[in-house]
């Protein structure tokens, strides 16, 4: 496959000149990330994740593929690495698609691996303020994987491996475990003026709520008059 791309691409260089690393494939890039330069990024915990489920293969598989992994710094709080299971594995691929960035459409959806009547997982990409995030967006869930979205940076991006490239991001992707008020301190710089939204987080006592509500929605949909109301019905159950 030939791509014609307006900037020249940074190769996977090795910092260790005994462990010389020739055009890896996304599981030796990930296996000899040590000695690989990644600046201050570290990915041994989505390892250790991957060999834990056994799920090496589709790292090593030839083809053409995607490739998201989480840097370390993602993995807080502590539960979440054990929320990385092999259907979260799965959706950290994307099958039959090598995608940089810049020339990818925002908000255009691409299946993952984790595409089946059971549970069905898309990501796209969003581009703002000078960087790149990517979102997930689980439309099927299950008891495991709830519905929902997970908005993430691209740390360092577009890293050409032998089966595709690599994106290094900033959190795992389909981990829902976000609330409301923390998706909005991350991404109100994204997502611009939050003029439907003043209301509830006018008074300091709603804003202190939105710590309760866990956030389902797209963000190329953002629907704030279901925030809203959501808030204003708790404080009148409460």
């Amino acid at each position: 496959v030939l791509h014609i791309i307006n900037e020249v691409l940074e190769p996977v260089r090795s910092n260790s000149a005994e462990s010389p690393i020739y055009n890896p494939n996304a599981f030796q890039f990930l296996n000899q990330s040590e000695n690989l330069n990644l600046g201050d990024h570290r990915v041994r915990t989505f390892r250790q994740r991957i060999v834990i489920e056994k799920k090496e293969p589709i790292f090593k598989a030839e083809g053409r593929f995607t490739f998201f992994i989480p840097v370390d710094e993602g993995f807080k709080p502590e539960p979440r690495p054990q929320k990385i299971d092999k259907q979260v594995i799965d959706g950290h691929v994307l099958p039959n698609e090598v995608l940089f960035t810049s020339p990818t459409p925002d908000n255009l959806e691409y299946k993952t691996l984790v595409f089946s009547d059971n549970l069905r997982v898309t990501v796209s990409f969003l581009k703002a303020h000078n960087k790149v995030y990517v979102q997930s967006n689980t439309l099927m869930g299950d008891s495991n994987h709830p519905s929902g979205v997970v908005l993430a940076e691209i740390v360092k991006a577009n890293i050409p491996v032998r089966n595709g490239v690599v994106h290094l991001i900033q959190r795992p992707l389909m981990v829902v475990d976000t609330t409301v008020k923390d998706f909005l301190e991350v991404s109100a710089p994204i997502i611009g003026s939050l003029i439907g939204f003043t209301n509830v987080v006018r008074k300091p006592h709603r804003y202190s709520r939105l710590h309760r509500y866990s956030f389902p929605y797209n963000i190329g949909s953002l629907n704030f008059h279901k925030l809203e109301t959501c808030v204003l019905q708790s404080e009148i159950s409460h």
